[in-house]
């Protein structure tokens, strides 16, 4: 009873960002599916919405992206046009033919890698592609939502570049950016990446004892040590972005925003409520768990104290 579809059409990433295990799973080249592959499958996907589970669905190049055309036109001509997802980088907005033809495929919201609202930032990450291809990204992000895709973006704590504050920077990123919604991780030195060797190199990975350690890579979790927080500092600094963008008024700014760009497609309107309250309620979730942790953590070392005292007479 899934909620979304799932169907891949590429592999492999050629960006090859430190942090992350597409390039170590996949490799560094971009490779496709038969087009009429892919056609033949989205024809047995029952859900009526779908998610593209490519971690690039367009690509860099040009030859890529005339794929994703012939793909979306594809789908176009099939009627194979139900909603769907996917993830994509900054360039998705440089090719107005590409836009309009996601648009009438169906498409109803992207998920873009920002990764850092820094040029330090993303040099730390290896993400120069951001930098190169970047430019005016509030105007790409507005061109991209003209052609009634919600733009999700997504961003990275913890980077060696981050200092006290960049929780503010990166609020006042996205608000500037103008994001229908927006998700912030901890950096993570996922095993097999080029930072987790990094990392290890310098004797900074503390979850290192597998297969045990594994459950705490779920890229919320302290792993590592950081080079300008201490995880309380660096929890702090999540906890603002999350408490500052996902206040209720902020939230329903984004929402309104949304319903007058999008009034006749409620589905799109669905979608940016969800993802909103979604992030909302996984923040307050967590908060909520780590709260419980912290108060059972103390009146465990209570009852320890007061043990030790009985005991010593």
């Amino acid at each position: 009873r899934y909620f979304f579809g799932s169907i891949q059409t590429t592999r492999g990433c050629p960006l090859c960002c430190n942090f992350c295990s597409v390039t170590a799973f996949n490799g560094g080249k971009f490779r496709h599916r038969p087009i009429q592959d892919v056609i033949d499958e989205l024809r047995l996907i029952k859900e009526k919405v779908i998610l593209f589970v490519d971690n690039n669905l367009i690509g860099t190049r040009r030859d890529h992206l005339a794929y994703t055309k012939k793909l979306l036109s594809a789908m176009i001509a099939e009627k194979l046009t139900r909603p769907w997802i996917c993830q994509a980088t900054i360039n998705f907005a440089d090719d107005e033919e590409l836009l309009q033809l996601a648009k009438k495929a169906g498409c109803m919201g992207v998920f873009i890698g920002f990764e850092s609202p820094t040029e330090e930032g993303l040099i730390a990450v290896h993400k120069k592609f951001n930098i190169k291809r970047g430019g005016d990204i509030p105007g790409k992000i507005r061109r991209i939502q003209k052609n009634g895709i919600l733009v999700v973006g997504s961003f990275i704590m913890g980077i060696d570049t981050d200092k006290k504050g960049i929780s503010d920077i990166t609020t006042s990123t996205c608000v500037h950016y103008g994001l229908d919604a927006a998700n912030v991780m901890v950096l993570t030195p996922l095993p097999g990446t080029a930072l987790y060797k990094e990392m290890q190199a310098k004797n900074r990975i503390i979850a290192n004892d597998y297969p045990g350690d594994w459950q705490y890579y779920t890229l919320h979790h302290h792993v590592a040590k950081y080079e300008n927080f201490t995880w309380k500092a660096l929890m702090a600094e999540m906890n603002y972005f999350n408490d500052t963008y996902y206040a209720y008024e902020k939230i329903f700014r984004r929402i309104l925003r949304i319903i007058v760009n999008n009034w006749r497609e409620p589905h799109k309107i669905f979608l940016g409520v969800i993802a909103n309250f979604s992030y909302r309620f996984n923040h307050v979730s967590d908060r909520t768990i780590e709260g419980v942790k912290a108060k059972r953590l103390r009146d465990e070392k209570r009852s320890h104290m007061i043990l030790k005292w009985f005991r010593s007479g």
